[in-house]
């Protein structure tokens, strides 16, 4: 691919994500849709195969969402999940990998996602102390096939992307 071609495709990306994630930061309501759309347009530069502008497209899309909003607890749900979340639905393309092993890869990073947050609301905001043990892996539960459906559907957005992509930017 050119050089302009992975800037432009990067750079609507970034925009399109930053867009979406200042929206789930200052909108009142739609917080967890916003969120996951914030992570559509990551798809992009992977679809293309340019991993390298799929991950710099991550990180500016993070620095500048936490410039704006100035608390990186707004943009946590970015940086934990949702913007790592496209760049391990490319895992099977890139590395050749089974449809289980990346799912269970998938399973496994959310739920490690979702133990930090976990941790630091208790951190910071709420006193966790009164619920047991039992109250996260009911969560964890709940939450794990919430993430299969949200996965599933970014996955096939993913995989119909391409003759989109070309619309939008000619190679």
């Amino acid at each position: 691919m050119k050089r302009s071609y992975s800037a432009a495709l990067g750079g609507i990306s970034a925009a399109l994500s930053l867009v979406f994630l200042l929206a789930a930061i200052y909108s009142p309501a739609g917080k967890l849709a916003l969120y996951a759309l914030s992570s559509v347009p990551l798809l992009m530069p992977l679809r293309k195969g340019m991993y390298g502008t799929a991950a710099l497209v991550y990180a500016a899309t993070g620095l500048l969402a936490l410039l704006v909003s100035g608390n990186p607890l707004y943009v946590a749900p970015y940086w934990l999940l949702f913007g790592v979340h496209p760049l391990l639905i490319a895992l099977p393309e890139r590395f050749k990998l089974n449809a289980v092993i990346t799912a269970a890869i998938k399973l496994i990073y959310f739920n490690l996602a979702l133990l930090a947050a976990y941790k630091l609301s208790a951190l910071f905001f709420i006193d966790l102390s009164a619920f047991e043990n039992r109250f996260y892996g009911i969560l964890a539960l709940a939450a794990s096939a919430a993430f299969m459906v949200y996965d599933f559907l970014i996955t096939r957005i993913y995989k119909k992307s391409d003759k989109y992509i070309d619309r939008i930017i000619r190679p």
